[in-house]
């Protein structure tokens, strides 16, 4: 693999390709949600079994995010490969596919319950609103730090996996 070129092209080229990314990962839930297809999957369990069908619901929801992360990061990884000139593009854009849906599904059920459970702490106060600021980006801090070292080590070679890290967390930093 060669060396990422450093140019503002380049830049904008991986940015764009996972913002579209994120469009199109926000546009599968919104239809997903739309067409109901968790509710569907979720009607098929028998209503005799309730603590099956209670379980379902973040089984499902968290592959869908899953589904959703995957091609996050596919549509994000095809864009790195035309950042790094590689034969192995198909490598690039599985492992950002990988890491995506790894951490979209994981990391977003745990980060659900943590916002849950700090606003039942401040019990459901919405005066002092910057916190929540702090708190989001404090999160977009880990997400994207856990994010990155799954791509990281599944997509470039260890030389260059200081550089997806860093790109990541200031991206989900300032994202959060």
């Amino acid at each position: 693999m060669n060396k990422p070129r450093s140019d503002w092209r380049y830049f904008i080229n991986g940015a764009i390709g996972y913002l579209v990314g994120a469009l199109v990962f926000v546009l599968f839930i919104f239809l997903v949600t739309q067409i109901g297809v968790v509710k569907g999957l979720i009607n098929l369990i028998d209503e005799s079994q309730d603590l099956v069908r209670l379980l379902a619901v973040p089984v499902l929801a968290g592959l869908m995010l899953a589904i959703g992360g995957a091609i996050l990061g596919g549509v994000g990884g095809w864009a790195v490969t035309r950042i790094f000139k590689t034969t192995r593009k198909a490598d690039l854009v599985i492992g950002s596919a990988i890491a995506f849906a790894v951490s979209t599904s994981v990391l977003s059920l745990v980060f659900l319950l943590v916002i849950g459970f700090l606003g039942l702490y401040n019990n459901m106060a919405t005066e002092r609103i910057e916190q929540y600021g702090l708190i989001f980006g404090l999160l977009g801090l880990v997400f994207g730090l856990l994010t990155s070292i799954l791509q990281a080590f599944m997509t470039v070679r260890v030389r260059h996996t200081w550089i997806i890290i860093l790109a990541a967390i200031l991206g989900f930093t300032i994202g959060g």
